[in-house]
């Protein structure tokens, strides 16, 4: 029979283990989001891995149309945050509205400007040092303007990634996300505005310029 004396010493000693633990990881979580880590490292472990693969299959031999320089950054953050958010209880996920097409609209969106970015940085390579010159301004200007647009388009995504994370983690609220949602929601209507004022792009491209007959 265990002495009473000894029972208590060792019941004291669990919860000082107990009470000291959870200090400890109090600390740590306001120096960085600990909850936020634990679940990104469980969806880019063997879990992550294996909803990836079943996705994989879903879709099939699938080719989606899009230039092939760093194409997987929008396509990656985009199923990331559909498995997210599919994984989420059926009342979160009514209450996140649309949000499985809003990513999509965001992924279309990331891949149509990656596509017009590479097709302005081609025509610019086969211009030369002439694409330095005040001739290829408009088309320097356009292809700059596109790539921020597409920063931003690839960073909502991730906002909303993120914020699926934490509301799996715990961290993060519906009322947060939804804000994250309105503002990738603008993202992607000035990104359709882009797209729409570009329809004169493909005369730039047809540089160099044909130089008009002088009159004799």
């Amino acid at each position: 029979r265990i002495p009473a004396w000894l029972y208590m010493t060792g019941s004291m000693l669990l919860l000082a283990t107990t009470v000291t633990g959870i200090g400890h990881f109090t600390l740590m979580q306001r120096r960085r989001d600990i909850d936020t880590d634990f679940w990104a490292s469980v969806w880019m472990g063997r879990v992550g891995k294996s909803v990836f693969a079943l996705a994989r299959k879903l879709l099939g031999n699938r080719v989606i149309g899009t230039a092939s320089t760093h194409r997987a950054t929008e396509l990656s953050l985009g199923m990331a945050a559909e498995n997210l958010y599919e994984s989420l209880p059926k009342e979160t996920r009514h209450a996140l509205g649309n949000l499985p097409d809003l990513v999509r609209r965001l992924q279309d969106d990331a891949q149509a400007l990656r596509q017009r970015y590479d097709a302005l940085q081609e025509a610019l390579a086969a211009a030369g040092d002439g694409a330095l010159s005040d001739d290829y301004s408009d088309l320097r200007d356009d292809r700059d303007a596109i790539h921020a647009k597409l920063g931003e388009a690839v960073a909502a995504l991730e906002t909303i990634r993120l914020n699926l994370l934490r509301l799996h983690a715990g961290s993060g609220s519906v009322e947060g996300l939804t804000t994250h949602i309105g503002l990738a929601a603008e993202v992607s209507v000035e990104v359709e505005r882009m797209l729409a004022a570009q329809s004169e792009v493909s005369a730039l491209l047809r540089f160099p310029r044909e130089t008009a007959a002088t009159p004799g």
